[in-house]
């Protein structure tokens, strides 16, 4: 049995989504449910294997409504099985909408967890789902963007299980409080990335939780008969979920708190392998992309440990996260992420428009040293605010003209000749 497996092959073989969307349903699944049960044992703060994803495509073609359905019906199906309300009477089909957000206020967020924790026992974990994500994330930044913005502390906050205390002045002055050990997942979707975020978005950390899933290179699969509601039966899969739940949750109860996750020495000499790199690029240059990628290890550690609760590798009481989880996972996020390069490079930029004109050139020219000196493409997004495809032709002229040269290297550079 191995739920993972299963249900990529099972979903994939039936809609026409890139196959990392439907690996992220999978992953999301695995920690929508399971990860309350965990906690790494040596990392300082309480740090569960909860996962948020993103999925990120242009509408339509690639069936994230679709898939956040079936995501949505399995989540349905295991949940009502597995949560333990205080009142035995309580509908837990209700429950399950108790237990997702989709988009609110921030007051009226806190208010749905707070109602919410207090139905169930814990350990509690409440479900982001929303399809148009973007949307909610275009609140933080447009009219009233200090008041929404409280939507994006509440997820990080719920991400690492922080409680806190949000005034809320437009609402004659009143507080909500959102108390410690109420932990988050996500499963989101947005249309192109650069549609919706913006600086804040970064630098305020909820990039840093998210793992954006946008496909690199994506051919379109052949067209598939759409999955009707009537053809799905998911509960084979939700008995595979319940059946791990099963498994872990004496051990759970026999401890009397979260199990440890112990990723063995060489899963540690990777995470921090990457971890050192990131620091590194950061230290070189703080760009957005930098910042965003400074959450690699940490996310590969959760998909890793995903893996390992999925064939729920536990002995001695511990869930050990071997080698092969790590690969498998890193496998998935290098696919999974390989579309965001475009998106990093745009984010905050408000291209002016640029035309083939000598101050086009000129406006290009001023950011570019004489050699030896030269600068990366990156940095020309960033100080010369013009997107890709507006630099691209611009930089091609001048190449021709024999104003500016390409350097040869892995990252091109360019000086004035």
């Amino acid at each position: 049995m191995n739920f993972y497996d299963d249900y990529v092959k099972y979903v994939s073989g039936r809609i026409d989504s890139p196959l990392v969307f439907i690996e992220a349903s999978g992953f999301h699944l695995l920690s929508a449910t399971l990860s309350r049960y965990f906690q790494y044992a040596y990392i300082q703060h309480k740090t569960k294997p909860n996962t948020m994803f993103v999925l990120s495509s242009i509408p339509g073609r690639t069936r994230r409504s679709t898939l956040a359905s079936i995501d949505r019906s399995v989540y349905s199906l295991v949940y009502q099985e597995i949560v333990k309300p205080m009142d035995a009477k309580t509908d837990k089909k209700k429950l399950v909408y108790d237990s997702i957000i989709e988009e609110g206020s921030p007051e009226g967020i806190l208010d749905g967890i707070g109602d919410y924790v207090k139905k169930v026992y814990g350990p509690y974990n409440i479900d982001y789902q929303s399809t148009e994500f973007g949307d909610v994330m275009k609140t933080m930044s447009g009219k009233n963007a200090s008041y929404h913005r409280g939507v994006a502390r509440i997820i990080s906050k719920t991400y690492y299980g922080e409680g806190t205390k949000i005034n809320l002045s437009k609402h004659g002055g009143k507080s909500r409080f959102l108390e410690e050990g109420v932990y988050s997942t996500m499963f989101g979707g947005m249309q192109k990335a650069n549609l919706y975020i913006d600086p804040y978005h970064v630098e305020q950390g909820l990039l840093r939780r998210i793992i954006l899933v946008t496909p690199k290179d994506y051919r379109y699969k052949p067209f598939l008969d759409p999955f009707r509601e009537r053809d799905r039966d998911m509960s084979g899969f939700s008995d595979q979920i319940k059946a791990i739940h099963d498994k872990i949750t004496p051990i759970f109860k026999r401890l009397g708190e979260e199990i440890p996750v112990v990723p063995l020495p060489n899963v540690e000499a990777k995470l921090n392998e990457i971890d050192e790199q990131r620091a590194t690029a950061v230290a070189k240059d703080d760009s957005y992309e930098n910042l965003i990628k400074q959450s690699d290890s940490e996310h590969l550690l959760k998909l890793a440990t995903l893996l390992a609760i999925n064939e729920c590798n536990i002995s001695g009481d511990r869930l050990h996260v071997n080698i092969k989880h790590y690969e498998k996972a890193k496998d998935f996020f290098d696919r999974a992420t390989g579309g965001n390069e475009e998106f990093y490079t745009n984010i905050g930029v408000v291209s002016r428009p640029a035309f083939t004109d000598s101050s086009s050139f000129n406006r290009i020219l001023k950011y570019i040293p004489h050699l030896p000196g030269s600068v990366t493409k990156t940095y020309l997004y960033k100080y010369a605010n013009i997107k890709k495809e507006d630099l691209e032709p611009i930089l091609e002229a001048l190449i021709l003209s024999g104003k500016v040269k390409e350097l040869p290297g892995r990252s091109k550079k360019y000086g004035k000749s």
